[in-house]
């Protein structure tokens, strides 16, 4: 759950708005059951983080081509 400081943090942004939250993961065993937290620790414009995220594309590969000889191998 955010603290006030992150509370006051979204109030700079308006309904509709993007924005790119930062936040780690953690995680804890109870009694058999896991449960998992996730706490914020910085809250940006999403338009100040579209620069890199264009650069960063994943790159493109063709497919290889199957080998067509045959071999001895049972697998």
């Amino acid at each position: 759950m955010f603290g006030e400081d992150k509370i006051a943090m979204l109030r700079n942004f308006g309904p509709g708005q993007e924005i790119e939250v930062s936040f780690n993961v953690s995680s804890r065993e109870f009694n058999g059951k896991y449960y998992h937290n996730l706490d914020a620790w910085r809250i940006a414009g999403a338009s100040a983080s579209q620069g890199s995220s264009e650069q960063a594309a994943a790159p493109t590969y063709e497919d290889a081509p199957l080998p067509t000889e045959e071999d001895d191998l049972p697998f």
